[in-house]
């Protein structure tokens, strides 16, 4: 769901039992409109025969906004943030016909795979006259591999990156340079920047490399905390 906050006065009653304040009400009431018309979707599916052999990408674009009065705990911050509060979200996939109800995979994935893995199921080959970042999660999906990504990059503007190798995550949000070990500490609460320098410059210098490959960012700069790395 996204801004502007409304929905139909009947959904929004449905919730006004509930110990929550009215802009809380509200948004439930159109998390219950969204999930009713992937209802519709299902159901249509369904009746069609369709349903056994339909994949379905369930997801968000961004973690929670502060203005649509979201609580992302145990995650640190919200939308626009280099934090897991940012860009971890909920992706859940359905095909009946291929994967077992109920099964999870602590995978690193991206909405940039499912490119690939649709293309994958298709059985067609990637474009060979364009990079594409994503992966095929086929593997992941179908077969329990969870080893697709070694290493995830995000950049915004105003100086909000973050770089993801294994368990370790280096990042910059707006004046604050953080490192985390993601296996241990799923809500960022110790920065480990200052206890593993070499880990420091390694990733930052990765995604110096990483950074360089992409096209001017359209606003703010790039130039801390990578001045002298991101430009060749």
């Amino acid at each position: 769901v996204h801004w502007p906050m409304e929905a139909p006065h009947q959904d929004v009653n449905i919730f006004r039992k509930y110990k929550i304040s009215p802009g809380r009400q509200l948004l439930m009431a159109m998390l219950k409109n969204l999930d009713d018309g992937v209802g519709e979707i299902v159901k249509n599916l369904k009746e069609k025969g369709l349903y056994e052999n339909t994949i379905i990408f369930y997801l968000s674009d961004n973690g929670g906004a502060p203005n649509m009065l979201a609580d992302n705990k145990p995650l640190k911050n919200y939308k626009n943030s280099a934090y897991e509060g940012g860009h971890r979200v909920p992706f859940s996939v359905s095909w009946p016909g291929k994967i077992k109800e109920g099964s999870t995979n602590p995978a690193l994935v991206s909405s940039l795979d499912i490119l690939p893995t649709m293309l994958d199921i298709a059985g067609l080959e990637l474009p060979k006259d364009k990079i594409i970042d994503g992966k095929s999660m086929i593997p992941v999906l179908l077969k329990g591999e969870t080893n697709l990504h070694d290493e995830l990059f995000w950049h915004g503007a105003n100086q909000r990156m973050a770089y993801r190798k294994g368990d370790w995550k280096w990042g910059y949000d707006r004046g604050n340079e953080f490192l985390y070990n993601m296996k241990n500490d799923i809500g960022e609460t110790k920065n480990l920047l200052t206890e593993e320098p070499e880990r420091v410059l390694k990733m930052k210098e990765r995604f110096g490399e990483w950074l360089s490959e992409m096209a001017e960012p359209d606003q703010g700069s790039t130039d801390w905390p990578l001045k002298g790395i991101n430009k060749k």
